[in-house]
């Protein structure tokens, strides 16, 4: 695994009332969705979006085939969503993913949110922005600077959910120690441009690295939502690979933990046991064992909370991830309520 330091920030700005952007970081997998439509649609968008995507990265496919897989089951997700309120009906969200395989820098991209990469001295933007006013740039109907105040800049060409089936980006380009990675949503590429990125990243910590960029992007006027996502790349680690024969011990290994975990089920009873986790970004009991095989899950939705993941404390935050099981339906109630008194209020 490679040595990583990051850090993100996310920003409703200075013109509106709700932030619709979304940003995932988790592990070696960094992603910034940048949603869009009324009635709170951008930020739902945004949000399913990410949260399908990362559940849909399995290390037995290829990159490539994983990231197709990705943005294909995200799209659907939203999709299905809006066909079943109107409210929500045309939303959408962009969606640029990154994933860091040994020297292997992975992309997924659909939109006009952006992935860069800082190496050597040179900040590169690896996406390429989805919008109209892009297409007529690359065909040269329009010059640069005809391009800024372009009445139609917002216009996105390609976006997650805007039809049945999409095409996104899906690349790699070769990294080494002391990169660094930028994602972004536009509402810091609209107000920053590449010579201050440059800047402020050369010569700070990823933690005040995404600060400062989005308080510059603030103090141009902050007409957008802003979301930030730098990443230091300290050292490469191994790619991840999987020959047939340990794909056969995997399986075989999994095979006897069905069998184990079913066995347990029969005698005890998986219905005694509860959990907290992870639905939705909120806190949520689960009835079960926190494992999921392939496709099987051993555990059911029992009861939501308001309580959001992101307010939680860094120790509470990170176990959500792989469950807490605490044992009787009445004493996971009590560490939940007792887990929402820590929350991070605004």
């Amino acid at each position: 695994m490679a040595k990583l330091r990051y850090a993100v920030k996310s920003d409703v700005g200075k013109s509106r009332e709700l932030n619709e952007d979304n940003y995932l970081v988790r592990d070696n997998v960094f992603a910034v969705a940048d949603g869009m439509g009324g009635h709170q649609a951008g930020e739902i968008a945004s949000e399913l979006a990410l949260q399908a995507s990362i559940k849909n990265l399995s290390k037995d496919f290829s990159m490539p085939d994983q990231l197709k897989r990705a943005f294909k089951k995200a799209n659907s997700q939203v999709i299905n969503r809006a066909r079943k309120n109107m409210n929500q009906f045309g939303m959408g969200t962009t969606l640029s993913m990154s994933i860091i395989d040994g020297n292997d820098l992975w992309v997924g991209h659909i939109g006009d949110s952006r992935i860069y990469l800082f190496s050597s001295g040179k900040l590169t933007q690896l996406t390429e922005d989805h919008t109209l006013v892009a297409h007529l740039l690359k065909n040269g109907e329009i010059n640069e600077e005809e391009a800024v105040n372009h009445p139609k800049k917002n216009v996105i060409t390609k976006a997650i959910g805007s039809q049945v089936k999409i095409e996104p980006d899906i690349f790699s380009v070769k990294i080494k120690a002391g990169d660094q990675i930028v994602l972004c949503s536009d509402g810091l590429t609209g107000m920053v441009d590449d010579e201050e990125i440059v800047s402020v990243i050369s010569n700070s910590d990823p933690e005040d690295a995404v600060a400062e960029l989005v308080a510059r992007a603030n103090a141009k006027g902050g007409p957008d939502n802003i979301t930030v996502v730098v990443v230091s790349v300290d050292s490469i680690g191994a790619k991840n690979k999987r020959s047939p024969l340990r794909r056969w011990a995997v399986n075989t290994l999994i095979g006897g933990a069905l069998i184990a975990i079913l066995t347990f089920s029969a005698s005890y009873g998986l219905n005694k046991v509860y959990f907290l986790g992870e639905h939705e970004n909120k806190v949520a009991i689960f009835q079960g064992l926190p494992l999921k095989i392939r496709s099987y899950t051993f555990y059911d939705l029992s009861e939501s909370s308001d309580v959001s993941i992101d307010k939680l404390p860094d120790y509470y935050r990170k176990r959500m991830d792989s469950g807490i099981v605490v044992g009787s339906f009445k004493k996971t109630r009590t560490l939940l309520n007792d887990i929402a008194s820590l929350e991070i209020k605004d």
